[in-house]
């Protein structure tokens, strides 16, 4: 090779680098203009980190917590009881409407030998009176009168006994509640039977009979939250599979069929614990632990706002919610952008790591 030849290769392979440079700047102009808006947006939050009794408190303006998205709500108190998991199966209301048509034919039937032993008993008063009035009427029409009386009193009472039969029946079956339906409540055995409401059973302990019924919240089918079933009082019968004593509970019906078997959570009342309900979307999870913050006015500064960290670890999961244990009412919890106040508190504490 010649000096002019290697000379020119080597202008060829530098015209080639700045060719690749050029193309490079080129085609990362885009990534890079999106780097300076993000730059751009990155503007001083005016925040400030302190640390308040081991605990970093950040300080934000209101222009800065506009900017980075901080949103904040009052939290209410609430008395929580402790709750557990049960078993929950979907009941079949056909035996209970056949029930009730078996309870309508006899209230019929006793309606109707009322009706016969009334007029039985006006004609043998008739009969009778005739008899008496220098025998108006045979004695043998006085005793068929009164055979007949007889014997229509007889299938009232038969009938009548027919009814109170099947009502005990309706509350052996399914407890004084629904038996009540059959009598003065008509429209909830109308809502069975159209599908509207459901009936449910949950299986709880024999002590959970005593005392007012404990609350139960169910998983059904298409919802994200737990709903709250609708009290209706013991389960009469001990359930076969599920085994135990049984509670029973009305809601809608939904997507719900019978013979399903569904997730509760069950509160089976006495004491109570004062607290509040954390929206979930409050809860921030840091180094294993789910925290909180909390939102408090500066006394010095109007426009600007302290917030706390706080960890929760002894709430509860309660539906969309978390339960917070001693919780001041009315306090104010950010409920979005407790990433943004997590990650003032880190820089705060890699910057005095720094000083060291």
């Amino acid at each position: 090779m010649t000096r002019a030849t290697a000379v020119r290769l080597l202008l060829l392979q530098t015209a080639l680098m700045i060719l690749l440079a050029w193309a490079a700047v080129y085609l990362g102009r885009d990534e890079f203009r999106l780097f300076r808006g993000r730059e751009d947006e990155q503007v001083a939050t005016a925040s400030h980190v302190e640390s308040a009794a081991g605990m970093p408190v950040v300080q934000l303006s209101d222009a800065a917590q506009k900017q980075v998205g901080i949103a904040y709500a009052p939290v209410h108190g609430a008395a929580f009881a402790p709750q557990s998991a049960v078993a929950v199966s979907v009941l079949d209301p056909q035996a209970l409407i056949e029930l009730r048509g078996r309870l309508q034919a006899a209230r019929l039937d006793a309606q109707a030998a009322r009706a016969a032993a009334g007029a039985s008993a006006a004609e043998q008063t008739r009969v009778r009176a005739l008899f008496e009035d220098d025998r108006n009427a045979s004695q043998r029409a006085l005793q068929a009168a009164t055979a007949q009386a007889k014997a229509d009193a007889a299938r009232s009472s038969a009938a009548e006994a027919a009814v109170e039969a099947l009502r005990a029946q309706a509350r052996t079956a399914w407890g004084e509640t629904i038996a009540g339906w059959l009598d003065g409540n008509p429209a909830q055995i109308d809502r069975l039977v159209a599908g509207t409401d459901a009936l449910l059973r949950a299986a709880v302990r024999p002590e959970d009979l005593a005392g007012p019924h404990g609350s139960l919240r169910v998983a059904v089918p298409g919802t994200s939250r737990l709903l709250p079933a609708i009290p209706l009082g013991p389960a009469a019968r001990a359930d076969a599979q599920q085994g135990g004593s049984g509670l029973l509970y009305r809601l809608p019906a939904g997507a719900l069929r019978p013979g399903m078997h569904l997730a509760g959570s069950f509160s089976r009342g006495g004491a109570t614990r004062e607290g509040a309900l954390i929206p979930a979307s409050a809860i921030l999870w840091h180094a294993g632990k789910p925290w909180i913050y909390l939102r408090e006015a500066d006394d010095k500064l109007p426009d600007v706002s302290e917030f706390r960290r706080r960890d929760v670890s002894g709430g509860e999961a309660v539906g969309d919610d978390w339960f917070v244990a001693g919780f001041e009412d009315d306090a104010q919890v950010v409920v979005r952008g407790a990433q943004v106040l997590l990650s003032e508190e880190l820089k705060f504490q890699i910057k005095n790591e720094n000083d060291d």
